[in-house]
């Protein structure tokens, strides 16, 4: 190579590490303030931060110290529910929030329904965990304690879903772990099905049915135990046998 070309390098190597040792004592400063002008106004975004996470934890300990009775008197409507999964809730595996230890074997169910009181208690669950919790804390409200059930009549998609559902006005909508999935809503139950299925797109749901929670009078599904989740499970599978039986029926007449 000509000696050119390695003067150019080594020009070029030194105008680099100059930039980046300017960058560098440049950039705590910038990280350190975060001050940026808007409208004459300078606005300190790691103190907002700091704030919303400290008011974060604060609304978290507010509701973790709350009974279950304390936790249905105060929430009164779904937007409040809302608020308690977005800052209470934690999505998780029930193989991982409900595992249990039997001696030396470790008991990890794949699909598990808790009453709400063990869902507040672990802090975490996945959608049944959510739609169940919405059914307590609206239970005195006159909300309805009804869960939507999403699933697909495709034998190979082993994926379902399911929410809270209620009527607020004129329209159909629902409670879950996603703000955006609560955005939905309906004048009709079929439509707004269908909106649901188009954003589970992914797991291409085709079928649902609805389950009465005071239908079921006999499970306690605030305060019972372990075993309302098998209850539930064959309540599921109960409904979506005559669901399929009625198609079924429609289909050949």
């Amino acid at each position: 190579m000509p000696l050119s070309y390695w003067k150019s390098t080594l020009i070029g190597i030194a105008l680099l590490l100059s930039c980046y040792s300017e960058a560098e004592a440049v950039t705590p400063q910038i990280k350190a303030t975060q001050h940026r002008p808007q409208n004459g106004i300078t606005i300190n975004y790691k103190s907002q931060k700091q704030l919303a996470e400290k008011h974060k934890r604060e609304v978290y300990n507010k509701y973790k110290n709350m009974s279950i009775q304390e936790l249905i008197e105060y929430v009164k409507d779904p937007k409040q529910v809302q608020g308690y999964f977005y800052y209470y809730l934690r999505p998780d595996y029930d193989k991982e929030v409900y595992a249990i230890k039997i001696g030396e074997f470790i008991y990890k169910p794949e699909n598990f329904v808790a009453p709400f009181k063990l869902v507040h208690e672990k802090g975490r669950d996945d959608c049944d965990g959510y739609a169940v919790a919405a059914a307590a804390l609206l239970s005195d409200n006159g909300y309805g304690q009804d869960l939507l059930y999403l699933y697909s009549t495709n034998t190979k998609v082993e994926k379902a879903h399911i929410v809270y559902l209620y009527k607020q006005g004129e329209y159909y909508r629902v409670n879950s772990q996603s703000n955006e999935e609560r955005s939905i809503k309906s004048k009709t139950l079929d439509e707004l099905t269908s909106m649901l299925f188009k954003f589970h797109y992914k797991h291409k749901f085709d079928s649902f049915v609805v389950v009465s929670l005071p239908d079921r009078k006999q499970i306690d599904w605030i305060n019972g135990g372990y075993y309302v989740g098998l209850k539930l499970t064959r309540y599921l599978d109960e409904e979506i046998g005559k669901a399929e039986k009625l198609k079924s029926i429609k289909k050949d007449g």
